[in-house]
């Protein structure tokens, strides 16, 4: 994947991350959520350059999900219609170019198989 794609999809993941934060009070639990999406977005953009920003964004991501996934689970707080779709969009911002590159994989393995 080129440099410019990973750039975009790194500004797409800050920009729902950052309209995530937003959707959320001023609760303890709220803040709470919110310290996780700064933790998230600040793994991702502490690297300097932009491979490693984008190598960052799986784990990253996933500890958020993990955190979101307790506090939903044990009740402590309800997402919004809004924050599921913000969710999910995240999510597949970055799933789909991996599988992308997955799929390209695949297919040069395929080309080279007798």
């Amino acid at each position: 994947m080129n440099q410019s794609k990973k750039e975009e999809i790194i500004s797409n993941i800050n920009s729902l991350l950052k309209d995530f934060n937003r959707t959320l009070g001023h609760s303890d639990i709220e803040i709470d959520i919110k310290k996780e999406i700064i933790k998230a977005y600040i793994s991702i953009n502490d690297p300097e350059n932009v491979k490693d920003q984008y190598k960052e964004i799986p784990e990253a991501l996933s500890t958020l999900n993990n955190f979101l996934m307790k506090i939903a689970v044990s009740k402590k707080y309800h997402f919004s219609p809004e924050q599921d779709k913000i969710i999910h969009e995240y999510g597949n911002a970055y799933s789909e170019s991996y599988a992308d590159s997955l799929g390209a994989v695949f297919n040069a393995m395929a080309f080279f198989h007798p």
